[in-house]
């Protein structure tokens, strides 16, 4: 492009010839193109415009002189395009010269144009209303082919039009550049249904164009989607990061949208190319922080879903999740968003993949190029006693052929000891024999016997050696105690029944001869001496020993709330912590509580796993300050006024959500037992409970 010159006046020719005093249908006012306000339509693009056509149609401009306007007053909308060259010839417009811009309506579908605003340079001019019915989906690359099908409107235009030459100086091609300026009675627009209301033209949308028909648009266009347009930034990335190579992992793709721009995104379509084909069975799921927004999941595979509008800062994501069976590559996807007003953006996840240990398996399980490099040694247990064992390949390890350590001696042990081999210990007091006699060892206690050369003497179960009656003694005053044949022996008393009567719960006496002594007796259930002590509320300890300490308590919470938890990180040892050993994020109400004031009421937080308290503590609600309006925070930088926590936010959000976070890197946690956490968190009398499973990443323990 030249640089712009000066224009060397106004040069306002009005396309008119004879119709300056026709008026449009209704007897309006005519169109004021010098007072209306107009507005740029234009975007980023490197070249603005596409194609080179003639020059009364070849669209010009950048950003400095867009290409395109619109404008709106009580009685028109109006539409203003920048072309090379004059657009007028003897008998006004030139033939087969058309100026046109396709039209979103707010009420149409966000994915297709309904109607398109026309002039029509054919020798006897016509402003036309046409309507795209049957409509396309629109593309853009390559660029929508979708003519429109059905004319609703046409008239002379009159007033209605007109060609000026450019005032501030535009020259794009060495010559001055013109306007062509198309007004539209509005309620032309609203008699033929292309907007409900004037103010609905405050949220079409517009695409700006030129051809060499009144329905095409296929001479010239700007190289940007539906004008006004916003900007959309996509993120996306893949968990777990790496995975382990040879292993059937589950694998979650995370894609966001957010309209970061300062008009609604219409018409959105997101598609993931690339997805890794080891991926399989892809599931996808589609959400929004903001509730108007409503996607469709359209296909898995390609992941693809379509929304029809995403307001000013709100976020879309997509998840993509499946099983991952990799071997020694991973791959990459590409996620890209567009909208009918956005242009595409993309962003890339890489799913990498780590190697593991070699064993013996008949894989590469270290990606280095090799299988079961190390043989035999790969299956080797540094067990003498149970053999030698091999490496088979695919067929895995297999065990070798455990030593024989029978020395033929019946008054020996063999046994095969792992540092020593094989070991023979002699039995003691295992002398030679022929018969049983051989054996007598003189303890009336014992089964004597001669097996295989070799004496044995079994222990009689039950049996008590003696000389005298009194070493007989059981106790018991109800049998007759005896010392026989070196035995001893109880012979029960019959006249000695059982005095029974009711259970003194504290006597430590079997009273009602059940079996059972004081609090073991169901006797004893309900009386006092027998019953727990209460369980104290906030001192983290389990008094009542019901193994529920504090708020998971029913006797400090009879009815808690359902705690939705977003997020939790913990690292417990022996993690080298370089962030914070605890990071949580819920919403502890979907509604805020009536009386909820951290202010003037204690919090407390707790975590327990399958072996008890992880953690406890409780926040004074003098430590809370009112950071903000609807944000509630206490922090503690030295992390010893709550147990390690360093920062706990309370925060409301427009939607009334009472949200929660809490972080510390001081925090003192043991190794979690079991795979679930229970979080209580308790405001004043009120509490919320959630129990969730937690996997194991690079960061620690994590939900989700």
């Amino acid at each position: 492009m030249r640089r712009p010159r000066p224009a060397p006046g106004l040069l306002c020719v009005v396309c008119l010839f004879g119709l300056l005093d026709a008026r449009p249908a209704g007897a309006q006012a005519n169109p004021d193109f010098d007072a209306v306000t107009w507005t740029p339509l234009t975007c980023d693009a490197p070249l603005l415009t596409a194609l080179e056509p003639r020059g009364e149609i070849d669209l010009v401009g950048d950003a400095l002189f867009p290409a395109a306007y619109v404008g709106r007053d009580a009685t028109y909308l109006y539409v203003r395009y920048r072309v090379d060259q004059t657009p007028l010839s003897t008998r006004g417009f030139i033939r087969n010269s058309d100026w046109t811009v396709l039209v979103q309506t707010p009420a149409g579908d966000p994915f297709q144009y309904q109607y398109q605003l026309s002039l029509d340079g054919d020798g006897d001019d016509t402003v036309q209303v046409w309507k795209n019915d049957p409509a396309d989906d629109l593309t853009f690359s390559p660029i929508f082919t979708d003519d429109s099908d059905t004319q609703l409107f046409s008239q002379a235009p009159g007033p209605l039009a007109r060609a000026v030459q450019a005032a501030d100086g535009s020259d794009f091609r060495g010559t001055p550049d013109y306007f062509v300026d198309v007004a539209f009675p509005i309620s032309v627009l609203i008699a033929n249904g292309v907007v409900g209301s004037a103010d609905e033209l405050g949220q079409a949308l517009f695409f700006p164009a030129t051809a060499i028909a009144p329905n095409h648009h296929n001479k010239d266009y700007l190289n940007c989607p539906f004008l006004p347009a916003t900007a959309l930034t996509v993120g996306a990335s893949v968990a777990p990061a790496p995975v382990p190579a040879h292993a059937a992992t589950q694998v979650s793709y995370t894609f966001t949208i957010e309209n970061g721009g300062s008009v609604a995104a219409r018409g959105i379509v997101v598609t993931a190319a690339g997805l890794p084909p080891f991926v399989s069975s892809p599931e996808v799921t589609a959400s929004a922080d903001d509730a108007s927004v409503t996607p469709t999941v359209v296909a898995a595979d390609p992941p693809t879903v379509r929304v029809p509008a995403l307001p000013i800062g709100a976020t879309l994501t997509v998840r993509v999740s499946g099983t991952a069976a990799l071997a020694c590559t991973g791959g990459t996807t590409v996620v890209t968003a567009s909208a009918t007003n956005a242009v595409a953006a993309s962003a890339s996840a890489v799913l990498q993949v780590a190697g593991t240990s070699e064993v013996c398996d008949g894989i590469d399980n270290n990606c280095d190029g090799q299988v079961d490099e190390g043989g035999d040694a790969l299956c080797d247990d540094g067990v003498f006693c149970n053999g030698a064992e091999t490496c088979g390949g695919a067929a895995g390890c297999q065990p070798g052929t455990p030593p024989s350590c029978d020395d033929g001696n019946p008054c020996t042990t063999d046994a095969c000891d792992a540092t020593l081999g094989c070991t023979h210990t002699p039995l003691p007091g295992c002398p030679p024999c022929t018969t049983p006699a051989d054996c007598n060892d003189g303890n009336a206690c014992t089964t004597d016997a001669c097996n295989a050369g070799s004496c044995a003497n079994t222990p009689i179960p039950g049996c008590v050696p003696c000389t005298s009656a009194a070493q007989c003694d059981d106790g018991d005053h109800c049998t007759t105690d005896t010392c026989a044949a070196g035995t001893c022996a109880h012979a029960p008393v019959t006249t000695c029944p059982c005095v029974t009567g009711p259970e003194v719960c504290n006597d430590g006496i079997d009273n009602d001869c059940d079996g059972l002594t004081d609090c073991a007796d169901p006797d004893c259930a309900a009386d006092p001496a027998c019953a727990p002590p209460p369980e104290i509320c906030g001192n983290c300890v389990d008094d009542n020993h019901d193994g529920l300490v504090d708020w998971e308590d029913p006797q400090c919470c009879a009815q808690p709330m359902a705690l939705a938890v977003d997020r939790v990180t913990l690292r417990p040892p022996p993690a080298r912590v370089h962030g914070d050993r605890l990071r949580l994020q819920a919403i502890y109400s979907e509604v805020t509580p009536a009386l909820f004031d951290p202010l003037k009421q204690d919090t407390s937080l707790q975590l327990s796993d399958a072996s008890g308290t992880l953690f406890c503590t409780t926040i004074p609600a003098g430590r809370f300050r009112r950071t903000q309006r609807l944000v509630f925070a206490f922090t503690d930088r030295a992390a010893r006024a709550a147990g390690g926590l360093e920062r706990v936010e309370f925060r409301i959000n427009r939607r009334g959500n009472l949200l929660f976070r809490a972080r510390g890197r001081g925090v003192d946690l043991r190794p979690v037992v079991g795979g679930s956490v229970r979080v209580t968190l308790r405001v004043g009398n009120a509490c919320a409970r959630a129990t969730m499973a937690l996997r194991t990443s690079r960061k620690g323990l994590v939900f989700p």
